[in-house]
C-alpha cells in the first residue's frame, strides 16, 4: 500500500527513523524477492529501447522468478524452529497453542518471527493485553483475559526512540504503522493507515487528516493503558526488537541481502537467455532462385505446412537456417556462475554440495562457518523469548523462573543420519540389534511415515493382534494340563 504521509515530519506519527529511510530499499527488494515478484516484475525488468509493448509484455510473462530467497530463509526457519519451552510461565504454557489469539502456536508464531527476522534483518514483537480489568484470576480464566504476542514487520517499525544509562539501552517509545480495514459502501472495504505509539504507560493510535487549513495533522483515534495486576505502569515498552546480529533496537544487518541481488540478477539473464533462445531456435525459411513476379504482380506467399508443397525454379533450392547462438552457451555459464554464488550463502552447503567436488578441509570450514551463524541466531532467539516471557509476566503478575527460556534441540548442527550411516554402524556391531521396535515406531510416527496410529502403543498392541496364537503342546488337553494316567488294572479283572 502506497502512502503519500511525509517521513520527515518528525511532528507526524508518519516519520521515519533515519535508520529505516536508509535501509528502506533493501527492504523493499527483499520483500519483492520473498513474494516472488508478484505484480513488480516491471521493475526489475524494464522495457527496452524502442521495444513494442506487446513483446515486452509478452517477455514479462514468459519471465520466472526463482525462489532462492524464500527458499533459503524457509530452510533456515525450519532449522531454528527445533526448540521447546523450558520452565515457562504457567499462563504462557497454557495459551502455547493459541499464542496470538488467532490460532497459532507458539512454535507456529516463532517461525514466521525467525522468518521476517531473517528476511528484514529484525522483526519487532509485541505483548499485548486485552482492554479492560479482571477482578481477580479466577475472573481472567472464565473470560480469557490473559496476554497475546504481536509480530510488526520492520518495514512496518516506523519511529523509535532509545535512551542510554551507563552503557544500558532503554526503549521510551516505539511508533509502528497499521494497516485497518474500513467499510467502503455496503459491500466494499478500503485500506486506512493508523499509527500506533506505544509507551510504558499505555498506547495511542493516531490517524492523520488534514485541517480547515489543508495542513496535515495528527488526530487521537482511540487510546489505551498498559498495566500490571497492581495498577502500575508496565516497567518497559511491552515489545522486544529481534535482530539477526549483536544491535541495537531498531538495527540489525540483512543476513541473506546478497541472495536477494544475487536472486533478482539470475531473474535477469534468465530472461535475456530465454529471451535470444526463442529467437535463435526459430528456423528461418530460405529459397534461393525464385522467379520474381511480373510487374503489377503480388508476390505468391509461402505456404509451409505438413500439407503443403513447395514449387521451385529450374537451380532453385529451399531450406531453413538457424542463426548463430555461440553467444548462448556463455551465458548458461554465467548463471550457473550465479547459482553457484547463492548456493554459498544459503544452507545448501550445510551438508555438502553433492553436484561438487571439495576437499575434506573445504567441507569442514564451510560447514563450520554455517554452524557458527545459525548457533549466533539461535542464541538471539533465546534471548528474545527470554525478554517476551519477561513482559508477558508483568501483564500476570507470574514469577519468572531465573532459567526459563527455550531450549534448542541437541540436532541442530548436527548432520542428520542416512540410511548408509545406519547400516554401517549396525555392521560394526556384528548385526546386533541397535533400539528397541518401540522406538523404530516412534521414530517413523515423527517422521510422518506412519500415521494411521497415534501412538506407539497402539501400533505395538496391532502387533500383538496380527501374531497367530500358539499350538498346543503335544499331549496337553484344552486346559494346559497332561492328560489323565490310567486306572490300575486288577489281576481278576485281567483273568477274567
Amino acid at each position: 500500500m502506497h502512502l503519500d504521509h511525509p517521513i520527515d515530519d518528525p511532528s507526524l506519527p508518519s516519520y521515519r527513523h533515519p535508520v529505516l529511510r536508509e535501509l528502506s530499499d533493501d527492504l523493499e527488494r527483499a520483500f519483492d524477492a520473498y513474494h516472488m515478484l508478484r505484480g513488480v516484475k516491471a521493475k526489475y525488468l524494464p522495457q527496452e529501447v524502442s521495444e513494442p509493448s506487446d513483446a515486452y509484455k509478452s517477455r514479462l510473462d514468459c519471465s520466472v522468478f526463482a525462489d532462492f530467497f524464500r527458499g533459503s530463509i524457509v530452510a533456515f526457519a525450519g532449522v531454528l524452529s527445533k526448540f521447546s519451552l523450558r520452565n515457562p510461565p504457567e499462563s504462557m504454557e497454557e495459551a502455547a497453542d493459541n499464542i496470538d489469539m488467532e490460532g497459532h502456536s507458539i512454535k507456529a508464531f516463532m517461525q514466521r518471527a525467525d522468518e521476517l527476522m531473517l528476511r528484514d534483518g529484525g522483526t519487532l514483537i509485541c505483548i499485548d493485553m486485552p482492554s479492560g480489568k479482571a477482578q481477580n484470576r479466577a475472573e481472567e480464566i472464565i473470560t480469557g483475559r490473559r496476554p497475546y504476542l504481536l509480530i510488526r514487520p520492520r518495514a512496518k517499525v516506523l519511529n523509535w526512540f532509545v535512551t542510554m544509562d551507563n552503557g544500558i539501552e532503554t526503549v521510551e517509545q516505539i511508533g509502528v504503522l497499521e494497516i485497518e480495514e474500513e467499510r467502503d459502501g455496503l459491500f466494499g472495504v478500503k485500506m486506512v493507515p493508523r499509527y500506533r505509539l506505544m509507551t510504558r504507560e499505555g498506547w495511542t493510535l493516531y490517524r492523520i487528516e488534514r485541517n480547515a487549513s489543508n495542513e496535515l495533522v495528527a488526530n487521537i483515534d482511540s487510546e489505551g493503558t498498559y498495566e500490571t495486576p497492581n495498577g502500575q505502569p508496565l516497567p518497559e515498552v511491552p515489545a522486544v526488537w529481534y535482530p539477526s546480529d549483536d544491535s541495537g533496537f531498531g538495527q540489525g544487518d540483512m543476513p541473506l541481502r546478497q541472495v536477494v541481488e544475487h536472486a533478482i540478477e539470475h531473474f535477469q539473464q534468465r530472461s535475456d537467455l530465454r529471451n535470444k533462445t526463442r529467437r535463435c531456435a526459430m528456423p528461418v525459411p530460405v529459397r534461393i532462385g525464385a522467379t520474381p513476379p511480373a510487374p503489377g504482380e503480388r508476390r505468391k506467399p509461402l505456404v509451409i505446412g505438413p500439407n503443403s508443397v513447395v514449387d521451385l525454379d529450374p537451380g532453385g533450392s529451399f531450406t531453413f537456417v538457424e542463426p548463430s547462438a555461440s553467444s548462448l552457451a556463455e551465458q548458461r555459464a554465467q548463471i550457473t556462475e550465479v547459482e553457484k554464488l547463492i548456493s554459498r550463502q544459503t544452507l545448501g552447503f550445510l551438508y555438502g554440495d553433492p553436484g561438487a567436488t571439495k576437499t575434506a578441509t573445504q567441507a569442514g570450514m564451510e560447514g563450520a562457518q554455517t554452524e557458527s551463524t545459525i548457533q549466533a541466531i539461535a542464541e538471539r532467539k533465546a534471548s528474545a523469548m527470554q525478554s517476551v516471557m519477561r513482559i508477558w509476566c508483568h501483564f500476570t503478575g507470574e514469577t519468572l523462573d531465573d532459567d526459563a527460556g527455550i531450549s534448542m534441540a541437541a540436532s541442530l548442527f548436527e548432520r542428520p543420519m542416512e540410511a548408509q550411516d545406519v547400516a554401517q554402524l549396525q555392521q560394526l556391531t556384528g548385526g546386533d540389534k541397535l533400539i528397541s521396535r518401540q522406538s523404530a515406531i516412534e521414530e517413523l510416527q515423527r517422521r510422518g511415515k506412519l500415521t494411521v496410529t497415534s501412538s506407539p502403543e497402539e501400533e505395538l498392541e496391532r502387533i500383538r493382534e496380527e501374531q497367530p496364537s500358539a499350538a498346543d503342546d503335544v499331549d496337553l488337553n484344552d486346559l494346559g494340563s497332561l492328560p489323565p494316567l490310567p486306572l490300575p488294572v486288577d489281576d481278576d479283572d485281567s483273568a477274567t
